[in-house]
């Protein structure tokens, strides 16, 4: 839980006695829970951003306090969100819905001159390195998968029409992946016996709560399919390129991969 003094910026009434420990395994915590308790949830997790965002000023202003800041590209983001029962889930890891997957991209220090810019596309991690890259002045290897984001920061018009993608793998038999652009998305869930599609008109329906059917989401679908498949023949490029499968150019460091597979990100 936050302190008590930053939930009670937003939720400055609340008298009751629910708080987000266990917040997976807390059976108050349900989608049939009092709407007054779950209002207060969403209070707590706005003041866990708040607490997040004081630590950041405080190293923001150290930066700045000791002349750092100009020189320092400071990027700040996140790998995921949390949902709160928007599609009957909660927490993460349980599907690929906007609540779960549309995170916060800020940049801001050294070189970036679009200050107070925001870009309205679709942009995702995979466009990070190379845009950390072309910012400090290294070169782009080819084998990166995202774009860089430096002209726009540099102070061009940012482009339209950017496509990305979420995949959230459950377990062997089943993953759930997404495709979307500023206006629509696809979400593919991959089964064991077939695929399930949904698509969604996100300028009338940002809430992804009307899948639409017929014609309009055939078109979608197919649209999205292309777009990973050519995705797919450009990772496979990749992953011959750098080795994929030799070992002696792909194994982790033992202690990275022991860090990885404690919190989770490996099996």
């Amino acid at each position: 839980c936050p302190p008590e003094e930053l939930w009670r910026l937003f939720d400055p009434d609340y008298t009751g006695d629910l708080d987000d420990t266990g917040f997976m395994e807390n059976d108050r915590i349900t989608e049939g829970m009092d709407p007054r308790d779950r209002e207060h949830l969403l209070a707590l997790y706005d003041g866990e951003i708040r607490f997040t965002d004081g630590h950041l000023g405080v190293l923001f202003s150290a930066l700045e306090r000791e002349g750092l800041l100009d020189d320092t590209l400071v990027l700040v983001t996140s790998d995921h969100g949390d949902e709160f029962f928007e599609h009957g889930n909660k927490g993460h890891r349980r599907s690929v819905y906007e609540e779960s997957v549309t995170v916060p991209l800020i940049v801001f220090g050294g070189g970036v001159r679009a200050k107070g810019v925001r870009v309205d596309d679709v942009v995702g991690h995979v466009d990070l390195v190379p845009t950390i890259l072309d910012m400090v002045g290294l070169p782009l290897p080819p084998e990166l998968m995202g774009k860089s984001l430096a002209p726009v920061l540099r102070g061009e018009p940012p482009s339209a029409g950017g496509i990305g993608s979420s995949l959230l793998q459950r377990h062997k038999r089943r993953s759930l992946e997404s495709v979307r652009s500023k206006a629509w998305k696809v979400i593919i869930d991959h089964r064991a016996d077939r695929d399930l599609t949904e698509a969604f008109d996100l300028n009338v329906d940002p809430e992804e709560q009307s899948p639409l059917e017929g014609d309009r989401a055939q078109a979608l679908v197919e649209e999205a399919l292309s777009w990973l498949e050519t995705r797919g023949i450009r990772e496979h490029h990749v992953r011959m390129t750098l080795g994929a499968g030799d070992p002696s150019k792909t194994a982790l460091p033992p202690e990275l991969e022991e860090q990885l597979r404690s919190l989770g990100y490996l099996k």
